[in-house]
Order: structure tokens, then C-alpha cells, then sequence
């Protein structure tokens, strides 16, 4: 107990271990507001779904409920589509019309598992036509004009091209919830 409140003080340095498995644009807003509150506290940045960590920011459908964490947002899902195909000249889309379009998705992602559960909703597996562990890549594959992907509306923010634009889903309803978590028994 001395050792947290001389941390909490502030008058000695320690590292927290944060593991990242959702919405990093939000981290260094979160990182630079801690820093600035807590100088001496150091982080070690993780992006590994088994690794042991002092907190974790993850992200679920919205009705699932992490134990021992804390609600940061909720955010929309929509559709990434080429400005070229036909698809970008709706404003709204039901996931269920787009069983026959190409998609580019996360591979080992916890946003492809939340994905997956609204192509099942609707009664169909997307045909997958590249997978990337990058959410930059999986944006430049769409720009190019080689797939579609569920997009996060927040935390990957507005298309910064004139090459794909953004479409709601009206059906189902594509929302997921942004978590911050901790191990059981920590604070």
C-alpha cells in the first residue's frame, strides 16, 4: 500500500501495461490527459487479445456488458464503399442487400468477430475478398475500389478522400460499445 500511494502522490515513477485492442485514435487523447495529470506514469502499449494488462480498451456489441470495466462511448458502424461503385450514390443501406459485394476485412480483430454477428443477423458470411491486420490498409483497399468494410464511424473517423465515401445501415442497426477494462480485483 505505500508503494500505490507514493505512486498516486506522485512522487515515484511506475508503468502501466494497456492493452489495445480497439479504437487506438482515442489513445493518445486518453495518454496525453493522464500524463499531464500523473507525470511520473509510464505506459507500455500492447495489442495482443491474451497479454496481461493493467487496463484494456476493447470494444463489444452493445448489449454485452464487460465485468470490471467501464463504458468510454458507443459508436455507429457504416459502410466504407468506393466513391466508383454504384453503392455510394445511396445515403442508407440494408446490410442484407450487400450479400454479393466484395469485402475487405480485419483479420484477428475484434471488430471482424462484432462484423460477423450483423452478416449473421442477416443470414450470410460476406465474401471476404482481402483481410488485413490493418485498419489503414483495409482503408486504402477500399479507396482503391477493391472491396467494402464495416467502418467505425468515430474512432476511424471521417474519410479523408474524395475516393470512398460513407453509408448508414439502417438494418440491422451496426453499433458497437468502446470499453475500458481491468483485470478482476484491480481498481
Amino acid at each position: 500500500m505505500p508503494n500505490e500511494l507514493s505512486v498516486a502522490a506522485g512522487k515515484r515513477q511506475s508503468t502501466i501495461v494497456f492493452n489495445v485492442l480497439a479504437a487506438t485514435s482515442l489513445l493518445p487523447d486518453i495518454l496525453l490527459k493522464f500524463k499531464n495529470e500523473y507525470p511520473l506514469i509510464n505506459f507500455q502499449l500492447l495489442q495482443n487479445k491474451n497479454a496481461k494488462y493493467d487496463l484494456c480498451i476493447s470494444s463489444t456489441l452493445p448489449n454485452v456488458m464487460l465485468n470490471n470495466s467501464a463504458l468510454v462511448m458507443s459508436e455507429d458502424l457504416k459502410l466504407a464503399v468506393p466513391s466508383t461503385s454504384p453503392l455510394a450514390l445511396t445515403n442508407t443501406i440494408d446490410l442484407a442487400d450487400l450479400q454479393y459485394e466484395n469485402f475487405v476485412m480485419l483479420k484477428n480483430h475484434i471488430l471482424r468477430d462484432i462484423t460477423m454477428h450483423f452478416f449473421n443477423l442477416c443470414g450470410y458470411s460476406p465474401n471476404i475478398a482481402f483481410e488485413s491486420d490493418s485498419p489503414y490498409t483495409i482503408r486504402e483497399l477500399v479507396s482503391a475500389g477493391l472491396g467494402i468494410t464495416m467502418w467505425p464511424e468515430i474512432t476511424w473517423g471521417k474519410i479523408q478522400s474524395d475516393k470512398a465515401k460513407l453509408i448508414s445501415i439502417t438494418n440491422p442497426i451496426c453499433r458497437r460499445n468502446i470499453f475500458i477494462s481491468w483485470p478482476e480485483g484491480g481498481n
